[in-house]
């Protein structure tokens, strides 16, 4: 077991960290805008959704829109997109998902990097409930955060 005075981060496990503030931060900015423009379009068309038959007031629901109103939806938020000055590399991506998934894939490689201190395979970390992976990262972070602050 190796001791806190011990641990000496590898320089892939800094910037595997530094990759996950990063992609942290990228979504927190995207989301305000994105969920914003969701909202206001959601308001103004006030779709019914095809399971429920009410009307869908959260954009985490909008795979419930019938087909025809999703397309207008999906354009609206296309336009309100660039707009808003956010790059996508198709039309068919949504900003914030695309920041989620670079995310996603950088705490992979933070669980990854770290086996060997952890002893925990990223395979193994996510069959496991999003509370407690978030928790693992979490903690992951908490150690290597003051390595970053002082540059290793």
């Amino acid at each position: 077991m190796i001791t806190a005075k011990e641990f000496k981060p590898t320089s892939e496990m800094l910037a595997a960290a530094r990759a996950v503030f990063v992609a942290m931060a990228c979504v927190e900015t995207v989301k305000p805008v994105v969920r914003g423009y969701q909202q206001k379009i959601l308001d103004e068309m006030k779709p019914v959704s095809k399971m429920t038959g009410l009307v869908i007031t959260e954009p985490g629901l909008s795979y419930q829109m019938a087909d025809r109103d999703f397309g207008v939806y999906h354009a609206r938020c296309n336009e309100a997109r660039k707009v808003a000055g956010l790059h996508v590399d198709s039309d068919e991506y949504c900003p914030l998902l695309v920041a989620k998934e670079l995310l996603r894939k950088a705490r992979r490689v933070l669980v990854d990097v770290m086996e060997p201190v952890t002893k925990i395979k990223a395979d193994n970390l996510y069959v496991m409930p999003t509370a407690k992976c978030n928790e693992f990262v979490e903690l992951t972070l908490k150690l290597l955060a003051p390595y970053l602050k002082t540059g290793g």
